[in-house]
């Protein structure tokens, strides 16, 4: 079943999905072979945001003290 989508006057339906961010093909070849090319690019693209830095400069939060349940 297709709605008409009267401010972008088209018809839209169902399994449209949203746009990548990024295009990467994935092949069916590369699949069989245990590669994914979706998660190769994800991993590349979050070490190049990282950069040098490595978590060095990160220091963790401390513990909230956890919540007591009174049971009988």
């Amino acid at each position: 079943n297709a709605v008409f989508d009267p401010i972008e006057k088209e018809w839209i339906g169902e399994n449209k999905g949203i746009a990548p961010d990024i295009e990467v093909r994935q092949d069916a070849k590369s699949l069989a072979a245990g590669i994914d090319p979706q998660l190769e690019k994800a991993v590349e693209v979050l070490l190049n945001q990282i950069g040098d830095s490595q978590g060095d400069d990160m220091t963790p939060p401390a513990f909230s003290t956890p919540a007591k349940l009174d049971r009988p």
